[in-house]
């Protein structure tokens, strides 16, 4: 069982906007969020990951909540991120983030990478 109190981010690094918050709990790091603070008042979340032999233990999801306490009263209103997920697994995706208080705006497309296909979806945490 994850006790949230004991998980931090701890703030990396900033490079032209760009900024990791490494996810941690007991002096042990799980793997890190990637953010982009557009505007006073709007953050991009690029790029969520948790290390391999962490998955399947909420890390990803506590850190997103730990994110939008920390930033809540801070002067930012808005977070939005692009969710990218593998036909036929999309749905559990975007159920995820829409879990955490995340909104799907505008219309699904798919787009090619590396010559594999994925769905992607814009999706907007207000607060």
């Amino acid at each position: 069982m994850l006790i949230r109190y004991a998980m931090e981010l701890k703030e990396g690094p900033s490079h032209d906007g760009e900024q990791f918050l490494w996810i941690y709990q007991k002096q042990i790091c799980f793997g890190y969020l990637k953010i982009i603070l557009k505007t006073e008042k709007k953050l991009e979340m690029e790029q969520i990951y948790v290390y391999p032999k962490f998955r399947g233990n909420n890390y990803g999801k506590e850190a997103i909540k730990l994110l939008t306490e920390n930033k809540r009263g801070k002067g930012l209103n808005k977070i939005v991120l692009w969710a990218f997920g593998e036909p036929g697994n999309e749905n559990k995706l975007f159920k995820y983030y829409e879990e955490l208080g995340f909104k799907k705006l505008g219309r699904i497309s798919t787009v090619t990478v590396d010559g594999l296909e994925y769905t992607k979806q814009s999706m907007e945490y207000e607060y």
